[in-house]
């Protein structure tokens, strides 16, 4: 199936695993439920396609365009995104443990409650992100990339690499554990937000 068009097809709950997506068009389809681990989506076209509850461990998205795809409840574990794309999708409960995402694009991306723990986020982007939730526990965060976030119970407790994370413009709840970094919390700039506008 490398190479082929599949656009807007529906695979709702069907086993995949081991298949050769590679470089396939798959903008729209449905992949619901299904089993896909160890599968090779590299460079695939996958932009608004359906991945919910899909089991996608060790499976292969480097280079993959997956924005505005819903991955909600997806599992990732031990996947790889490397350069991936992912701006404006739906990833909220998913689980990306020990993922390897470096300089993958999460820009816009829902990331409710998601699970990085293990992960590696080097050089990742998560501008204007929601991390509400988010767990990136012991993960790899060198050089990545926060700006305009807010960081509300976001847990990055043994993370490494946090100093060297690029924060313009974020804030952080004192639900949040961010070692290392001291950052504006978030109902004050709120306050200060409010008292603007009503001048």
């Amino acid at each position: 199936m490398s190479g082929w068009d599949i656009t807007g097809a529906n695979y709702p709950g069907a086993d995949l695993s081991g298949a050769q997506l590679r470089g396939t068009k798959a903008s729209l389809a449905n992949f619901n439920g299904a089993k896909a681990i160890k599968s090779d989506f590299r460079m695939a076209m996958l932009t608004n396609a359906q991945m919910v509850n899909a089991d996608l461990t060790f499976a292969r998205f480097e280079k993959a365009d997956l924005s505005a795809a819903d991955l909600t409840g997806a599992i990732l574990v031990k996947g790889r995104l490397s350069e991936a794309k992912l701006i404006g999708t739906t990833v909220t409960d998913a689980m990306l443990t020990e993922v390897i995402a470096r300089a993958a694009d999460f820009s816009g991306a829902n990331l409710l409650r998601t699970d990085f723990t293990g992960a590696d986020l080097t050089g990742a982007i998560f501008d204007n992100a929601v991390l509400t939730g988010a767990r990136f526990i012991n993960a790899q965060l060198t050089d990545a990339k926060m700006r305009s976030v807010r960081l509300v119970n976001v847990d990055m407790s043994g993370a490494i690499g946090v100093s060297t994370v690029t924060f313009d413009g974020a804030c952080a709840t004192h639900g949040s554990h961010i070692p290392d970094v001291t950052l504006p919390n978030c109902e004050d700039v709120t306050l200060l937000i409010v008292g603007l506008n009503g001048k």
